[in-house]
């Protein structure tokens, strides 16, 4: 059917008006949009280097997919091109016990350093010369870096990858509950009562500081899971 060309223009201008008003509620984004170099292709190898015989807990994915993940929620947060490999390599220091030398080896001494930087900035599981990563240390380590992030401020690099970090987690335990069940819980350091202590709180520090969308999405997938681990029925969530 052909629409009268009075009657497709008033839905043109239409169309036009919604567009502008979707447009104008977007946060603003950087006037430069982020390119990636070959600065990104050196940390990407790299941690394909450090991560290439692992996989994620529990399961047989490669631990890689996690990285491009967050990297990829740090880059749709309006993110740099350093802060995305941050996320790139954001496990490097507590999974493969890399040290700043080693960052500045692989991606020259200033990068490297500012990268090394952000990525202890954003590490919840302590010293990993020092600290033992058990069930023992589990809650001492989290309450830790919860004060941590309290005393980040707005803009800070840590904060971005952080938060892209525990979204990509808290999206991984969202989908695990739905699909296994309670049972899925086992292969965490902590049950389900102090996860959904430490992701309530995590989400409370970056809606507080980091009030963007990637933020909100992860308040919201923490009330879905804290809605299943409450009602005990993994079919039923409410966004």
């Amino acid at each position: 059917m052909t629409i009268p060309a009075a009657r497709a223009q008033r839905v043109s201008y239409r169309g036009g008006d919604r567009l502008k008003h979707y447009l104008g509620r977007m946060p603003e984004a950087s006037q430069v949009p982020t390119r990636l170099t070959n600065e990104f292709e050196r940390a990407l190898s790299w941690a394909i280097e450090l991560h290439k015989d692992q996989v994620r807990k529990g399961t047989k994915i490669p631990y890689v997919s996690h990285l491009l993940g967050v990297a990829s929620l740090v880059l749709e947060d309006d993110g740099t091109e350093e802060e995305a490999i941050a996320a790139l390599l954001h496990d490097a220091v507590e999974d493969c016990m890399v040290v700043r030398g080693d960052f500045e080896a692989k991606l020259g001494p200033d990068i490297g350093s500012r990268v090394f930087d952000i990525v202890v900035a954003c590490s919840d599981g302590g010293d990993p010369a020092k600290d033992a990563r058990d069930e023992e240390t589990w809650q001492e380590r989290k309450t830790s870096y919860v004060n941590h992030l309290n005393e980040l401020v707005s803009g800070d690099a840590a904060l971005r990858v952080s938060v892209a970090d525990k979204l990509h987690n808290a999206r991984a335990i969202l989908s695990d509950l739905r699909e296994y069940g309670p049972d899925m819980w086992q292969k965490f350091n902590a049950g389900e009562s102090a996860q959904l202590w430490y992701y309530n709180a995590l989400s409370e520090v970056f809606n507080r500081i980091h009030n963007r969308p990637i933020s909100r999405e992860l308040a919201n997938v923490v009330e879905q899971i804290g809605h299943i681990v409450n009602t005990k029925d993994p079919n039923r969530s409410h966004c």
